[in-house]
């Protein structure tokens, strides 16, 4: 299933147990401000020691066969990469501290904000709805 079993086990660690069979895997640890859930993963050599990643991305590329996440330094070139390209993890299921890999899709920003309004939580709905997220782009030389 992922290539860095021990980090995939934390995360799961950090989990509620699932309600159904598929259900989601609601995050127990630490959230920010809008609800998605925060991992500080220690990446060898890394200005800042211990960067706080959203925990549904790491879940993501962890999971993904495309990514080859194998160290904690190829989760941080590959959350970067991400970040850089961007394209946006979603949920599915509309809940903002799932984790559940079945749960995420990467999508455009559009895509995203779209379906936001179908199933967003209903705490957090009309403060996400407002909020402006700066787009990165890459200029080629």
């Amino acid at each position: 299933m992922t290539r860095h079993p021990t980090l995939f086990l934390r995360l799961i660690a950090n989990t509620t147990e699932p309600e159904a069979a598929g259900g989601c895997w609601r995050w127990s640890g630490r959230c920010d401000h809008g609800g998605y859930p925060r991992l500080a993963v220690w990446i060898p050599g890394h200005p800042w020691g211990t960067p706080k990643l959203m925990a549904h991305i790491v879940a993501f590329l962890l999971t993904d066969p495309v990514a080859q996440v194998e160290t904690a330094r190829d989760l941080w070139e590959q959350y970067l990469v991400l970040q850089l390209s961007g394209l946006e993890v979603d949920h599915l299921c509309g809940e903002a501290d799932c984790i559940n890999p079945d749960h995420l899709e990467l999508v455009t920003p559009s895509v995203n904000c779209q379906r936001r309004g179908k199933h967003a939580i209903p705490d957090h709905a009309s403060r996400r709805a407002t909020q402006h997220v700066p787009v990165l782009s890459v200029q080629p030389d």
